[in-house]
């Protein structure tokens, strides 16, 4: 449809033709198909129920019962063929939610391995609503009245071509329809959005407590996280009875309308029956007629939420692959353009921090202060202080997890190269004991990117190779680690092992002898000093007391100095 033919419609209903344009703009080939298989379908439903009714009339005045039923066989052959274009119709349909969803999939999850550092993070339950419900919008019928659109005209050249009085009252009660349209659009605009981000901070409380279960129930926690959900629960359900009782009010209004207006041609219909200037066929094709030409009508009014709230989650969506566009075309540091991706290639680095601040939005005061220290390679550093100084947030500073207030983060090269962008150059283990569900190898190899041989020795050099040995099928099994099979020691050596054997310059390890044994600490460190010596900058947060080993140099932060 061009610009000119939607300035006819109303804001709203003109958002509606819009945004559904949009969405078949994403495969040509299905656009094509849907409107050629709606156009074909509108054929078969005029066409053949024309020819019957003519021929009816024929059959009401010669009263032949074998052509009465052989007009039924004929015209149940073509609803047949119509019922083979719709069920296509909706299997496209479907295929095409099916596309739309492992679209939008992949620069979802670009974004949320990518936004750690953005101060207001979209979460991941909010993405991954907005595409289910992108997904169940274009798969049920929320494309359907923008398909049926370019082909509504044939049913009201037919009602001309029937009689132009039964054209005139299928216009006027269409314009009433679109009136109650628009006006259900503008009173459920606003509340369908407010809804549905209403229904996704549910989801989200179910996500981030729910998922802790185990801790809630041995915590005595249950009721108190039940009555909290319910609560919430309970808040929702309260607004969307009030939305549902208006909802149903306009749809109702609809529905009866549609039925009203079939009853209305039918009279008038009866009345040029009696008239002798309409046969009795084309009086009951006339109230067909204008059943088909207002159905895409309803079928806006019906809806209309879902729809609403498509277009708010398919522009999050959009935002997401705008993002995920630009960064992939984000141009190397000017500094290294034209090298190779490689540090190898420029020697051992330094990470150099200039007076580095850093605030969450909720502190009073920042939480790093003016930091300044140059971590060379070679030394294993070990930060240690007391808790809530900032330590972790210290790595993930350095990390490029988070983005300083105030202040720079430099890796220096012995070239005089210095860069900023830490991507593919650090290796980060954080706090969080766990492993994506997928086989030990796949784990330990970051999905292929670190070659196996290399894991293996470090899984020895660890001492939890044997270990992975003992497993059903070695390292072939599946874990998940939420299903409690694997200590959290164990959890640990494979993140350690993971981290330890990709080739990276900067290794920055949060608390990485938790969870562990001496044994089992003792081959970490010695590990790290050998690592170290290899020209690489290893820092580790760590509570561990008396840490003496030549290769170590133990620091103490408090949020504004290293010491």
């Amino acid at each position: 449809m061009t610009s000119m033919n939607l300035r006819f419609f109303d804001n709203e209903i003109g958002a509606y033709l819009r945004f559904s344009r949009k969405i078949l703009a994403r495969s040509r080939s299905d656009r094509f198909y849907l409107f050629l298989l709606t156009g074909f379908s509108t054929f078969l439903s005029v066409v053949p129920t024309l020819y019957m009714l003519q021929v009816f009339d024929r059959i009401m005045v010669s009263l032949n019962a074998l052509s009465l039923l052989l007009i039924s066989i004929i015209t149940l052959y073509f609803y047949f063929i119509n019922y083979l274009a719709e069920k296509y119709k909706a299997r496209i349909l479907s295929r095409f939610s099916i596309y739309i969803e492992s679209h939008f999939r992949r620069p979802a999850l670009h974004y949320y391995l990518n936004s750690y550092n953005l101060p207001n993070r979209i979460s991941t339950v909010e993405i991954e609503s907005s595409i289910q419900n992108l997904k169940n919008w274009v798969g049920s019928v929320g494309l359907v009245p923008i398909l049926e659109l370019p082909y509504i005209p044939i049913f009201y050249v037919a009602l001309y071509l029937l009689h132009p009085y039964i054209f005139l009252a299928a216009v006027l009660l269409s314009g009433v329809l679109f009136l109650i349209v628009r006006l259900y659009a503008r009173r459920k605009a606003l509340a369908a959005s407010d809804l549905s981000i209403e229904q996704k901070s549910i989801n989200e409380f179910n996500f981030f407590n729910l998922r802790h279960s185990e801790a809630i129930r041995v915590n005595g926690m249950v009721e108190g996280t039940i009555n909290r959900f319910m609560h919430i629960q309970s808040a929702h359900d309260s607004n969307n009875y009030a939305f549902l009782k208006g909802d149903e009010g306009y749809g109702e209004v609809g529905k009866q309308f549609r039925v009203l207006s079939g009853s209305l041609v039918l009279a008038l219909g009866a009345i040029l029956v009696i008239d002798h200037s309409l046969t009795m066929g084309g009086m009951i094709a006339a109230s067909f007629l204008v059943a088909r030409a207002t159905s895409p009508f309803d079928t806006l009014i019906s809806s209309w939420t879902s729809f609403k709230t498509a277009q708010r989650d398919l522009d999050l969506l959009e935002r997401l692959e705008a993002g995920q566009n630009e960064s992939e075309h984000r141009p190397l540091d000017d500094d290294l353009t034209g090298y190779l991706s490689s540090d190898d290639l420029f020697g051992s680095p330094k990470v150099q921090l200039g007076d580095l601040s850093f605030s969450f939005p909720s502190d009073l005061t920042p939480l790093v202060q003016n930091v300044s220290y140059v971590f060379d390679s070679g030394i294993v550093y070990v930060i240690q202080g007391p808790n809530g100084v900032g330590k972790s947030t210290l790595l993930n500073l350095i990390a490029g997890n988070l983005r300083p207030t105030l202040g720079t983060v430099n890796i220096t090269y012995p070239n005089d190269k210095s860069i900023r962008d830490t991507m593919g150059r650090v290796s980060f283990l954080d706090q969080i004991a766990r492993l994506p569900t997928a086989s030990v190898l796949e784990n330990l190899t970051w999905f292929g990117e670190t070659p196996k041989e290399r894991v293996y020795e470090m899984a020895i050099e660890l001492g939890i190779h044997s270990t992975i040995l003992k497993l059903k099928s070695g390292y072939d099994t599946i874990i998940n680690t939420a299903e409690g099979s694997l200590s959290g020691g164990q959890i640990q050596l494979l993140r350690l092992t993971r981290n330890l054997s990709s080739s990276r310059s900067i290794y920055l390890l949060d608390e990485p002898d938790s969870h562990l044994d001496v044994a089992s600490k003792n081959r970490l460190f010695d590990c790290l000093g050998r690592i170290s010596k290899n020209g690489k900058v290893v820092i580790m947060v760590s509570h561990t007391p008396d840490i003496a080993r030549d290769e170590f140099k133990v620091l103490t932060f408090d949020g504004h100095n290293i010491t």
